[in-house]
């Protein structure tokens, strides 16, 4: 890992959080309608977990930062945070409660253990059920299969990816969400041989 990443990933996450508070500040302040925070929010949740992404890739050692265990345990902390406050933005729908709460304790238990089968199985469904709500308003009929299409897409986007990776270990490799590291040991998940 180069000597600033360490540094460059931290200004970048630290940004992001300054940014995930002043954006759920506004939200808090303006009052949106309900039928335009199901829509707004997963834009927002999706645009605060590319941020962190956006300074640490401006330049290519920067690239190589973010390709670290290091920058995926932080960018975690930093998706824990802004799940955190739409917890406290959207109190009222128990689901939603759950889902946040479920997730965020797989962040926990995947940063206490840096075992990311926690992340796999306490997968992230909160953008996708601020949009069905969105879509089905409180209809739950179909709910379980969302969540079980999605559970399903993680498995088998990370069995493609593991395979992959097995037949190509001298090309880069690629990342799947959630189990960026979980077969990496070193600072680097990009595990082409390049002399580094």
């Amino acid at each position: 890992m180069h000597k600033n990443c360490k540094k460059i990933i931290m200004i970048s996450v630290v940004a992001r959080i300054i940014i995930t508070i002043i954006v759920f500040a506004i939200i808090y302040k303006q009052k949106w309608h309900e039928k335009t925070l199901l829509v707004l929010l997963p834009i927002v949740l999706t645009f605060l977990d590319a941020v962190d992404n956006v300074y640490a890739t401006y330049e290519e050692i920067n690239l190589q930062c973010v390709l670290t265990k290091f920058h995926y345990y932080c960018d975690k902390f930093a998706d824990a945070i802004s799940y955190s406050f739409l917890f406290f933005l959207i109190k009222t729908d128990m689901m939603l409660s759950f889902f946040i709460g479920f997730r965020i304790l797989g962040i926990v238990l995947f940063l206490m253990t840096a075992n990311s089968v926690f992340l796999i199985f306490m997968f992230d469904f909160v953008k996708e059920y601020l949009l069905y709500l969105f879509l089905f308003n409180n209809n739950m009929k179909y709910l379980m299969g969302f969540v079980v299409l999605k559970f399903a897409f993680i498995i088998v986007i990370n069995y493609v990816i593991k395979k992959h990776n097995e037949e190509h270990k001298n090309d880069i490799l690629l990342s799947a969400p959630d189990t960026m590291i979980h077969n990496y040991s070193d600072d680097t998940l990009v595990a082409a041989k390049r002399g580094e």
